[in-house]
């Protein structure tokens, strides 16, 4: 466990851009620098959460350096844009399981539930064209997925009908836990 502070985003970006960039129009650069710095950005917040910072920084870097090797650089700048979006489909999907949730434990009123929901829905609708532009059916099927989890959880909200999978396995277990209560002796 290293006590050295983390590397700041721009260190960051510096070491990893000659190889993720390389080879790329200065257009590409321009588009490729922006959304690494916007995926370290994830990465630092992701890293100075823990104890482990260093180690976390450590396999997300060598996890990109992976997924770059021999890839041009057009797949490169999209393996990018996935994988990013990735990232903010992650936070959405935290934002929306958490509105189902707690409609499913009754914690949320109606209106505020539904609020919350159209909210979520309205981000999810905004997404969709930029899941939609990753062309690499492996990058962009996980994301699809993504985007119908929260989708589904985010339509509970608003009107208490179909749930995602998760959503589904959380309420019979929230069903099981209070029609049986555990018997302390």
């Amino acid at each position: 466990m290293s006590t050295a502070p983390l590397p700041d985003a721009a260190t960051l970006v510096a070491q990893l851009a000659p190889r993720v960039l390389a080879g790329m129009t200065s257009e590409e650069q321009a588009q490729g620098e922006a959304l690494l710095a916007a995926l370290v950005d994830h990465w630092l917040a992701e890293a100075s959460a823990g104890t482990v910072g260093h180690q976390v920084l450590a396999i997300l870097t060598g996890d990109l350096d992976a997924a770059i090797r021999d890839k041009a650089p057009e797949a490169r700048l999209e393996l990018l844009r996935a994988q990013l979006l990735e990232r903010r489909l992650q936070l959405l999907s935290t934002r929306s399981f958490d509105i189902g949730r707690r409609v499913v434990d009754g914690a949320v009123d109606p209106a505020t539930a539904g609020a919350d929901g159209r909210a979520i829905l309205a981000e999810v609708e905004a997404m969709a064209p930029e899941v939609r532009a990753i062309k690499d059916p492996v990058l962009q099927a996980p994301l699809n997925r993504m985007l119908q989890e929260i989708m589904l959880e985010a339509l509970y909200a608003v009107e208490h009908k179909a749930m995602s999978g998760r959503l589904s396995r959380y309420a019979t277990d929230h069903a099981r836990a209070a029609a049986d209560p555990p018997q302390v002796h």
